[in-house]
Order: C-alpha cells, then sequence, then structure tokens
C-alpha cells in the first residue's frame, strides 16, 4: 500500500495537525478493510471446523467397517489355538488380567478356542487330526504367495519316523519349491532327506540355505542335481557337527557370497583354504578349524578374495594359523573374530595386510600377552568396534586386560584438543592408539582389573576431544565392588557423554555362584 508517509515510519518525526488530519483519512479504507478480512476468516474458520468434524466421522465411519476386514478374524481354530497355547501357564493361579483368560474377553470364538483342552489331553487321533490340519492350512497359506518369492522356515523334533502327518506337510512344502528364496531347516535327518534330496531344478530362486542337524549325524550331498547345486544359491549355513567331503560338495562355490560353518568341528585349515579359494565373491565367512594342515607355505597363487568383508574364525588347536592367514589376500577385510589358544602369532597373520581396512576386531584368548595386543592394535588406525576377552576352560589367562592396556588407548590430558583424531595423513599421528575408536568392550576374567579410575581417565579424555567418537564402553570385572562411581564423575566432572552408552559390570564371587551388578 503506498503512503507519503512511507519515509517517516519507523523514525522519530512528529507530523503536524494538518498531517494528523490526513493520516486519519488515510487510516480509514485500510481499517474497513482489515475488518472485512476478519469476517471472512472467521467464516474460513467455521467452515474448517465443519469440515473437520465431517471427516472424523468419516474417518470413524472407515475405522470400524474396516475392522471387519482384519485378517485376525478369519484364523482357523486350529491357529487360534496355537497362539493360546503359547500363553499357557503350568503353574500359580490364572489372572483375569493376563493372557490366556484376558484373551477370552475378546469375543466368543475366542473364548472357546482359549478354553479347550490342552494338547497334552488329546489322544493320539487328536494328533494326527491337526497335523493333517496343518498340512491343509500350509497349502492355503503358501497358495497366497501365488508367484512371490517364499522364505520356508521348519523346525521339528520328530525322530526316528515321522507320521503321515508331517510328511503330507514337508510334501506340501516341496510343492512350491520353485518360488523358495530362503530355507531354513531344523530338525533331524529323518525328516528333512525329502526336502534336501530335491532336484536342483526344482528351486531356480532358492538364495540361501540354513541347515541344523538336530543329530550328530553326516550331510554331504555330491549330487550336482541335488539342492545344493541350486543355479541361484548364494548363501550356506550348517549347524552340525559333521560335514563330510565339504569341498565335494555341489555347491555353486564361485557365485557364494555367504558361509557359515563355524559348527562343523572336524575341519582342518588346509581345507577351509581349499574352501575360501573357490569362492572369489565371498562377502562373510564363519569357520572352526579344529586342526592345522599348512607346514610350509603353498607354491601356488594366495587366493583372491576382494569381497570377503567378514572373518570369524574358531580356533581350537593351540598351533598358530600363521600359514593359513599369509595364504589368503584379504584387501576388504573390515570385520575380524578371532577365537584363539596360542600366544598371538594368529592374530598378528590374520591383521597382515589388511590393517588399513580392519573396522571391526573381536579377539578371544588365554596366551595372549598386553604388548603383543597393543603391536597390532598400533596397525589399526581406523578400528571402530573393539572385543576383547578370555576363552573359558582354557587354563588360567595371561596378564592382557590391564591397567596398561586401557592406558594405551586413552589420550592424555594435555593432549591438543584442537586436533582431530581423524586428521590427514600428513599429520603425526596422535600418541594413543585406535584413534577412530567408537565402541569398547572388554571381558576381564581374572586380576589384575582394570581399575575405575583408568576407565574414568580414558572416556573423560576420549569424550574430551575435539572430535570425540567413543560411543559405547563396556567393563566386565571378576570384582564385586566398584571403587569409583564412573559415571557420576563423569557428571560431576561436567564430560560430555550424552551419546555415550557406560555399562559396567562387577561380578560377586560367592560359593554357590555369582551375580552380577550392573551401574
Amino acid at each position: 500500500m503506498l503512503s507519503p508517509f512511507t519515509p517517516h515510519l519507523g523514525t522519530n518525526y512528529a507530523p503536524s495537525e494538518l498531517e494528523k488530519l490526513q493520516i486519519k483519512q488515510l487510516l480509514e479504507k485500510p481499517r474497513e478493510e482489515l475488518q472485512s478480512i476478519d469476517y471472512e476468516i472467521e467464516g474460513l474458520r467455521q467452515r474448517l471446523a465443519a469440515l473437520v468434524h465431517q471427516r472424523e466421522e468419516r474417518a470413524q465411519f472407515i475405522e470400524d467397517h474396516s475392522t471387519l476386514l482384519g485378517p485376525i478374524r478369519g484364523l482357523p481354530n486350529e491357529l487360534l489355538r496355537t497362539i493360546f497355547k503359547s500363553h499357557d501357564i503350568d503353574e500359580g493361579h490364572m489372572s483375569a488380567a493376563e493372557a490366556p483368560l484376558l484373551l477370552t474377553f475378546v469375543c466368543q470364538l475366542w473364548r472357546r478356542a482359549a478354553l479347550i483342552p490342552s494338547p497334552s489331553q488329546r489322544s493320539e487321533e487328536d494328533w494326527a487330526l491337526a497335523a493333517q490340519n496343518l498340512s491343509e492350512l500350509t497349502r492355503l497359506w503358501l497358495s497366497r504367495a501365488r508367484n512371490r518369492p517364499i522364505t520356508i522356515s521348519i523346525s521339528s523334533s520328530w525322530r526316528p519316523h515321522p507320521g503321515e502327518g508331517i510328511i503330507n506337510l514337508l510334501s506340501s512344502v516341496a510343492q512350491y519349491s520353485s518360488q523358495w528364496k530362503e530355507l531354513r531347516v531344523q530338525a533331524y535327518s529323518d525328516v528333512t532327506d525329502g526336502l534336501l534330496s530335491l532336484p536342483s531344478s526344482s528351486v531356480p530362486d532358492l538364495q540361501y540355505l540354513d541347515n541344523s542337524d538336530s543329530g550328530a549325524g553326516a550331510f554331504a550331498q555330491s549330487d550336482k542335481e541335488g539342492l545344493l547345486g541350486g543355479p541361484s544359491l548364494r548363501g550356506l549355513r550348517y549347524r552340525g557337527f559333521r560335514l563330510l567331503h565339504i569341498a565335494e560338495t555341489a555347491l555353486q562355490w564361485s557365485q557364494l557370497t555367504d558361509l557359515h560353518i563355524a559348527s562343523v568341528r572336524d575341519l582342518a585349515d588346509i581345507q577351509v583354504w581349499v574352501i575360501l579359494k573357490r569362492c572369489p565373491c565371498l562377502e562373510r565367512c564363519h569357520a572352526r578349524i579344529a586342526s592345522v594342515g599348512f607346514y610350509e607355505p603353498v607354491a601356488a597363487p594366495r587366493p583372491q578374495l576382494p569381497c570377503l568383508k567378514l572373518l570369524h574364525i574358531r580356533h581350537t588347536t593351540v598351533t598358530p594359523l600363521t600359514l593359513f592367514f599369509t595364504s589368503l589376500h584379504l584387501p576388504a577385510l573390515a570385520d575380524l573374530t578371532l577365537y584363539t589358544p596360542d600366544s598371538g602369532e594368529s592374530l598378528s597373520a590374520a591383521i597382515g595386510e589388511s590393517a588399513p581396512t580392519l573396522r571391526r576386531l573381536a579377539v578371544w584368548t588365554n596366551h595372549t600377552s598386553t604388548e603383543t595386543m597393543l603391536e597390532n592394535l598400533g596397525l589399526l588406525s581406523q578400528l571402530e568396534f573393539l572385543e576383547l576377552g578370555y576363552l573359558p576352560y582354557r587354563g588360567p589367562p595371561c596378564e592382557l586386560l590391564s591397567d596398561a592396556f586401557l592406558a594405551a588407548l586413552t589420550p592424555s590430558s594435555d593432549e591438543d584438543r584442537t586436533t582431530s583424531p581423524n586428521t590427514p595423513s600428513a599429520t603425526p599421528p596422535p600418541p594413543y592408539l585406535c584413534p577412530n575408536l567408537q565402541e569398547i568392550s572388554l571381558h576381564v576374567a581374572t586380576a589384575p582389573r582394570i581399575t575405575d579410575t583408568v576407565i574414568f581417565e580414558f572416556i573423560k579424555n576420549r569424550r574430551g576431544l575435539r572430535s570425540p567418537t567413543l560411543r559405547s564402553v563396556k567393563v566386565i570385572h571378576p570384582w564385586c565392588d566398584a571403587e569409583l562411581d564412573v559415571v557420576g564423575e563423569l557428571d560431576k566432572q561436567r564430560v560430555d557423554v550424552r551419546h555415550v552408552k557406560v555399562n559396567l559390570q562387577y561380578r560377586e564371587r560367592e560359593r554357590d555362584g555369582s551375580s552380577v551388578l550392573d551401574l
């Protein structure tokens, strides 16, 4: 709006009597327009309130009717009974405010399902009928998937000879094998032999197989036409004690990305090495090595594993795995977990050329010294997660976790706070190890302990850096008493720990066991 008095607005200008009359005349029309706008706004508010009321009525109408379409209303009685079975109370008095009695107030159908006799009171004929109904229900649900990928999970304790109902159930599942994307089986081989022997042509889209043998039997399949020869299989997890001739199985090794055989107890390092050599696309590997077959460096070129990012090795022999690790080329390794009873040779060899890429390290050992561990950590400038602990049942551990160890990871109190741990490589390295550390977990099993004062200094100085990275600290002590209220002292000294999880556990040793006290 144009006004001759615009230059004087916001100033100390005092208008004359004539100008005051002009200003009053100038404001008459805007005042009328303002009143008109207020009337219009009030009308819109009333209209909006009416629309909001109409919307709430429509929304309530939709919600009330949509509940009639809820899938829970169409659940078969057998499935409802399975749900109520999970809430059975074996002892004590039932309360109407808790399951299963609470669920009886939902409707008459749920009340009938909740109050039927428990499965233990049924006859053998009832069990057969339940298995038959389960088979029919399985076919119904699988048919609803149409052409979509399916994840199948089967868990059974039937042995040695499953009944006809279970056989029919497995047959129903097998009919949809062409749509399987993932298959997880936990049962005795008597139950699952039929599934695992399906031809590879019947599982064109199967990408992941998780097979848990509930017995101590061996699992082997060398037939290329079997399920392990599936053209799309990318991941295998076998959870059993024995896996005979694993390298001879019909897996598509060249396309495998995930291999988990840490439960197999009879593999030598040379066998695991041969497997890795055949898996150039492998990204994650868990394995147990029970014996050493490497006695001299291999003459063949080292296997190239450019995609392997996670390697978990459980080493059960005192002979170091030095030649095993030095015979591998792991340029992308970011996550290493090692269970080793040796004195640190395996760890040094495992880190090797992978030091620049390692982000996570977990080591469980009994004979690795503080000096050896710190020497290895000195190579890991990019490490973000560190977990250390002692192996159980391996005799008295060495003095690995102590004040000296944690002090080596602690910035000094006069550290230059203007220097970030993420400084360019041209600048001198910080005088403490693992400058990018975000999480640390230490499982102390025996003396000497890591004192609370050292833990306090570690957290305080790490968080005092210009760009602090520390996010989580966990220390498990063998003693029942705390020397210092670490969290309280951090708060007292106004250390910024708003985004830091501090978990200190003190174990109380007693004759009848131990308990854990958390701060």
